[in-house]
């Protein structure tokens, strides 16, 4: 037993595992492996016994700007989409996907707008300036209605 050596990593003694036995425990974790992977993949492809997909992922629309966008769109209580675009605009989009307005600030707009209580939507440009633009809108009345989740901009679900 003097000859013996523990393995602190493995909290077992080395000398009562062989070659043979841990290319076992390989095998088996790569069998385990593949065996989840083989459910993972026929899941995903025929689905969950008794559930329907949440969504088809058909595309509804598409709206170019003249530059990339990098924010986050926030969403009114009426459907219309606001977002920044670095084409130095903040666009409102109607949820059909068609245009409804856009406000051209002085620089690219990075930054997510925030719609406030009485509709007014504010953006931040690259220009150093924030805008506060007239709406016409209140914030959705849903349970994640805005970047960042709330007005104060907690990130919590409720």
């Amino acid at each position: 037993m003097q000859n013996a050596r523990i393995d602190l990593r493995a909290g077992q003694d080395s000398s009562r595992r062989s070659p043979r036995a841990s290319h076992g425990q390989d095998e088996s974790k790569r069998t385990l492996l593949a065996g989840f992977l083989a459910i993972f993949l026929l899941v995903g492809l025929v689905g969950w016994p008794n559930c329907s997909p949440a969504v088809d992922g058909t595309l509804k629309w598409v709206y170019p700007t003249g530059g990339e966008v990098s924010s986050s769109p926030a969403i009114a209580p009426n459907g219309t989409i606001y977002v920044g675009s670095n084409d130095h605009n903040l666009y409102a989009i109607n949820p059909n996907g068609t245009k409804k307005w856009s406000y051209t600030t002085g620089n690219l707009v990075y930054s997510s707008p925030a719609i406030a209580s009485d509709g007014t939507i504010y953006v931040g440009s690259a220009n150093g300036k924030i805008y506060a633009i007239e709406g016409h809108s209140e914030l959705a009345n849903t349970a994640w209605p805005m970047f960042h989740h709330d007005r104060k901009h907690t990130g919590r679900v409720p």
